[in-house]
């Protein structure tokens, strides 16, 4: 007999003994997940031991008692590969005061049409990433400061309706809210300022992409590694890729579509509403999507 046979015979003893989830041997090339939290592909089975690959790229070693007291689960062999893997990326965010800041609506126009694009998103997301734990998210800056230190709370209301969602660039955010404003002034000179202490300063965001550990190459491992990275990186690529990067969508949707030709997954994905979710929601919502 072969030792190849013996050991799938050995393992299968420990699975029935252990009440395992599996119903086969594990064999090489296998996704499993041990309820003491291990998991990743099987690189190779010996009598003594499983070896994994993690999703990080780490190995580890799983001493066959360990097997015997832990459940399970054998997702078996990989699903369809992607034609490119995907890597995932997270984020730090820096603040920089420009230095220009507005005291009533005239200086607050005057400032929408020449700050960078990342003051604009800086403003318009800030409470996004923030307060990412509330839903529906506040408003964006400008809607707050309008509302609450210029008194217009007509105006306030109107920007406070600017949904980022609906938008495909940063710029066709700038030119509604300028539209907004100038459509303001045309009934009001706009000069009535503020209290002092009251102003709004223009902050420009910088973003610092950083590769994480975690590359992907079905969906199997996808949803597996959304599980576990951290906010900042469904933020990257759910909000940041599309507006700031120019993607036209976010990362998930264009890598399914474009390397899984997965069209269907992705227009669900692209549908989903990242502003109206916590991003602990927007991340149950995008496994949920995946696993069905």
């Amino acid at each position: 007999m072969g030792v190849a046979s013996v050991v799938r015979r050995l393992l299968s003893k420990i699975f029935r003994h252990s009440g395992f989830l599996s119903n086969r041997a594990v064999q090489a090339g296998d996704y499993i997940k041990l309820d003491s939290g291990e998991e990743g592909y099987v690189l190779s089975v010996t009598r003594s031991h499983i070896s994994i690959k993690g999703l990080d790229g780490a190995s580890l070693i799983v001493p066959s008692r360990k097997l015997s007291n832990s459940g399970i689960k054998n997702y078996g062999k990989s699903v369809k590969t992607a034609k490119n893997p995907f890597r995932f990326h997270t984020r730090l965010q820096l603040k920089e005061v420009t230095g220009i800041r507005c005291s009533n609506l005239n200086e607050l126009l005057q400032g929408l049409k020449v700050v960078p694009d990342s003051v604009i998103y800086y403003h318009t997301h800030n409470f996004v990433e923030e307060h990412h734990f509330l839903t529906p998210e506040p408003p964006n800056d400008f809607a707050f400061w309008v509302a609450d230190a210029v008194g217009d709370q007509e105006l306030g209301e109107k920007l406070a309706f600017i949904d980022p969602m609906h938008y495909p660039t940063l710029a066709a955010i700038r030119a509604n809210i300028i539209k907004l404003v100038e459509e303001s002034l045309s009934s009001n000179d706009g000069s009535r300022k503020v209290h002092e202490g009251r102003e709004l300063h223009f902050i420009k965001c910088i973003s610092v992409n950083i590769p994480t550990p975690y590359i992907v190459h079905d969906l199997r491992e996808f949803v597996e590694v959304l599980k576990h990275v951290s906010v900042n990186s469904l933020y990257f690529h759910m909000f940041e890729s599309k507006l700031r990067l120019h993607r036209g969508a976010n990362d998930f949707s264009i890598w399914i579509e474009d390397n899984l030709d997965d069209a269907e997954l992705a227009r669900q994905i692209a549908l989903l509403d990242p502003y109206s979710l916590t991003l602990e929601g927007l991340r149950a919502a995008l496994i949920q999507l995946v696993e069905k």
